[in-house]
């Protein structure tokens, strides 16, 4: 049965520095198991998240509400400041399907309703290079591409663009009245993977205060590596490898962890890996099942997912946490927050993904083992001092970080400090093998 083609929200997208190629819009047919999902729920098929594993703090709303209300200034930060000159926010894109199509469960399958039509659609639609703007537009599509933006994920990005907005934007606000379609005020640069544009045009249409109808996307250049997926660093790569073998040895040589595996495989009939090596499960499986309420199988206890989970998370924390592997991919990101704190922008936008947040905290020797929720706000403000020069303010949702080598009495670091926290990485860094972890 064909479901009716609904008026969306659709972006025509300026790429700045890559190619503009049309993609189709995401509206999608439902899914004979999304209409099905009430009654697998009332048969008891699907289970809720009862109790969140550590770690995994608010990474969905099924987990808990996300919680990124910005802390103020103490009142001796605010007496050194005369202004807010710059605020730039990365954060991690919306739900999304499997990130890639895979098996999960070995034979249980899920079938994720992928239509958009509860809410709007993102469509990315070639047009001419100028003018561009939010239009109305039909769209429908079938099928569900992986790593595809789920309807889930609107609200949350829409309640963060909120949240951004009555902090910084509009009369009497820090910034004032910015214009999202001013390309001189507003930067927004997403990945070239399309549900961190479509999550950057929900949140920039909570940002506006106006009707604005110019909105410019900057995507990297195609044919160069994109700092923020991140891209390939062959010494990070060296680092990372000899790290997973560590932790793989570390899990084990792990009484608990051999038992939680025996128990596993009893129940569910396949062995469990803490990383992507699995033929038939992959633990983006079990989060994407849990946020999305999936039917997941009868003999998966959720003792059973929250091990699963917690074993994860221990694994990828001991492959991605601080070493000179995330220093080296922290520091191309740094670079380019550097380069737009030195212009004129008033509000900048970095629609990323997980392990490059991930990356940029552990680089910067801030992150707190929380993995990265999805719409998960790194946010850095750049102020004006009353004494002269700039002081810059990090925070992860909404609450201050104090990185390494700035004062340890304040939020506020100078903005020449800040950006030196990598000064001993050359700009080659990331080509040199052998480095030390």
């Amino acid at each position: 049965r064909s479901l009716p083609s609904l008026l969306c929200a659709a972006l025509l997208l300026r790429h700045r520095g890559g190619s503009r190629t049309a993609m189709p819009p995401p509206l999608r047919r439902q899914t004979p198991s999304a209409r099905l999902a009430p009654l697998l729920a009332a048969l008891g098929l699907t289970r809720a998240v009862s109790a969140v594993p550590s770690g995994w703090d608010a990474y969905c709303s099924a987990f808990g509400p996300l919680h990124q209300d910005v802390v103020p200034l103490t009142e001796e930060e605010q007496a050194k400041v005369s202004g807010l000159r710059q605020v730039q926010v990365a954060l991690r894109h919306g739900n999304r399907n499997l990130y890639a199509p895979m098996q999960c469960f070995k034979d249980f399958a899920m079938n994720l309703n992928c239509s958009l039509e509860a809410t709007e659609a993102f469509a990315p639609l070639q047009g001419p290079s100028f003018p561009l703007s939010f239009v109305k537009a039909s769209a429908a599509q079938e099928g569900c591409p992986a790593g595809q933006l789920l309807p889930s994920a609107v609200p949350r990005i829409r309640e963060t663009g909120r949240l951004l907005r009555d902090t910084y934007l509009g009369a009497g606000r820090p910034l004032g009245s910015i214009a999202m379609s001013d390309p001189g005020a507003v930067h927004v640069r997403t990945t070239i993977i399309e549900r961190t544009q479509a999550t950057a045009f929900f949140l920039v249409d909570a940002l506006k205060q106006t009707n604005d109808s110019v909105i410019e996307l900057h995507t990297h250049e195609a044919a160069s590596p994109d700092p923020w997926r991140p891209a390939p660093c062959p010494a990070a790569e060296a680092i990372t490898a000899t790290r997973a073998r560590q932790m793989h040895a570390e899990l084990a040589a792990d009484p608990a962890y051999g038992a939680f595996r025996e128990r596993w495989r009893a129940a569910l009939g396949f062995e469990f890996v803490p990383d992507w090596t699995s033929d038939v499960f992959q633990w983006d499986c079990l989060l994407v099942g849990l946020c999305e309420k999936q039917a997941l199988p009868p003999a998966l206890s959720q003792e059973l997912s929250d091990q699963g989970l917690a074993y994860s998370l221990r694994y990828f924390t001991g492959v991605y946490g601080h070493s000179q592997a995330s220093r080296l991919l922290a520091s191309r990101m740094l670079r380019e927050m550097k380069d737009l704190a030195a212009t004129k922008v008033r509000f900048g936008i970095w629609a990323t993904h997980d392990n490059a947040l991930i990356a940029l905290l552990s680089g910067l020797d801030v992150w707190d083992g929380v993995y990265t929720a999805y719409v998960d706000m790194t946010t850095l403000e750049i102020y004006d001092l009353k004494a002269g020069g700039r002081a810059v303010r990090l925070l992860r949702r909404g609450r201050p970080l104090r990185p390494p080598g700035c004062p340890a009495e304040t939020a506020l670091c100078p903005e020449d400090q800040f950006f030196d926290i990598f000064s001993d990485l050359g700009p080659d860094a990331c080509e040199a093998h052998g480095a030390a972890a």
